[in-house]
């Protein structure tokens, strides 16, 4: 996980909105969640980074 973006086979996903292509496959998800639950630092930090955004 870099800057609170998930790299699953080299390719950028940020917490359900992909991206870049391709879209993930289930067990692609999967991944992308399980490692959002074991880094939930990362997760406050994006949605920090959201609510500036808006």
């Amino acid at each position: 996980m870099i800057n609170g973006v998930v790299w699953v086979n080299n390719i950028p996903y940020e917490k359900g909105a992909v991206i870049s292509s391709p879209p993930l496959s289930e067990k692609d998800m999967e991944e992308v969640d399980r490692l959002y639950k074991k880094y939930p630092a990362f997760l406050e930090l994006i949605k920090e980074k959201k609510k500036k955004e808006k």
